[in-house]
C-alpha cells in the first residue's frame, strides 16, 4: 500500500504544479501550482479549450484513481473520516479528469473539474500518521 501511496502523491503534485516541479528541480524554469479548482464549463456545441494537457489531465486521473484504494485501507483500518474524505475527494477528481481528457482526446463540450491538492496534502499527512501508527501497532503485537 505504501507504493500506492507513494505513486498517488508524485503524480498528484507533478499534476497540480503542471510538471513545473521538475524544472525547479533541474534548475530551468519558474515553480506553478493549482491547490484547487472548481469549475464548470459547456460548449453548447461547439467544443472548447482546455486548460489542461492530456499528460496533466491523464496524470491527475490515474493519481485520484490510485487515491481510491489508498484511502479505502485508511478506512478499513478505522481511521474513518480521512478515508471517507479522501475516497469521496480522489473519485470526484477521478471522475472529473476521467472527463477531461475524453474532452481533450475528442474535442468535446463538457468540462468538469474537481480538484483538490491542498485538501489531499493534509490527508496525506493524516494518511502517514495512520500508516506509522499502524506498523507501531503491529510490531508491538509481534513481540
Amino acid at each position: 500500500m505504501i507504493y500506492l501511496f507513494a505513486v498517488h502523491v508524485l503524480l498528484l503534485i507533478l499534476a497540480a504544479t503542471d510538471f513545473t516541479v521538475l524544472g525547479v528541480i533541474f534548475g530551468d524554469g519558474s515553480f506553478g501550482c493549482d491547490f484547487f479548482k472548481i469549475s464548470y464549463s459547456y460548449g453548447f456545441g461547439r467544443p472548447t479549450a482546455s486548460d489542461f494537457s492530456i499528460w496533466q489531465a491523464l496524470a491527475y486521473a490515474i493519481s485520484y484513481g490510485l487515491g481510491i484504494p489508498v484511502f479505502t485501507h485508511a478506512w478499513r483500518l478505522g481511521w474513518h473520516w480521512p478515508g471517507a474524505l479522501g475516497v469521496g475527494l480522489s473519485c470526484l477528481g477521478f471522475l472529473s479528469f476521467v472527463i477531461e481528457a475524453v474532452r481533450i482526446a475528442v474535442s468535446g463540450h463538457l468540462s468538469l473539474i474537481a480538484s483538490f491538492p491542498v485538501v489531499m496534502v493534509v490527508l496525506w499527512v493524516c494518511w502517514a500518521v495512520m500508516f506509522l501508527h499502524n506498523r507501531e501497532n503491529m510490531k508491538t503485537a509481534r513481540e
